[in-house]
């Protein structure tokens, strides 16, 4: 903790208010941000400031937030997962359609999350009924 403290790490969340303060002021470079962010440049934390913006700031950018599903980091798509549950900015029923493909996914940490993400938006029934275990036997 103290090694943190004294690298500079203590100021992480006031570096992200600051940067969220930045986004509110020049949402035109948000999409750019986060088309590079699937491309690897940032990191989650750049991601969770966005996410952290107001709706009414995000829901013009969903297209360009939701490709996150698709990007090749397993994290990102996690978080998008994740972010699917309190999004108002998308709303439940597209959220639930969002989220089933990734039960599918090749990542084993990305099906958990899209589990949990169906759960908390409260899908009636067994959300993984629709594959098999024989598909990913390492997941059992």
């Amino acid at each position: 903790r103290d090694f943190c403290l004294s690298r500079g790490l203590g100021d992480v969340y006031k570096r992200q208010e600051a940067l969220a303060v930045l986004l509110q002021r020049q949402v035109d470079q948000i999409p750019r941000i986060v088309s590079s962010m699937a491309e690897g440049k940032y990191g989650r934390h750049v991601l969770d400031v966005i996410l952290s913006l107001p709706a009414h700031v995000l829901a013009p950018l969903k297209a360009e937030l939701l490709q996150l599903l698709q990007s090749r980091e397993p994290r990102l798509r996690r978080r998008m997962l994740g972010a699917l549950v309190t999004a108002h900015w998308v709303d439940r029923a597209d959220a639930i359609e969002l989220a089933r493909p990734s039960l599918e996914d090749e990542d084993p940490t990305v099906r958990n999350r899209a589990v949990r993400t169906l759960r908390a938006l409260e899908v009636p029934g067994d959300v993984t009924a629709h594959r098999s275990d024989e598909d990913y036997p390492w997941d059992l």
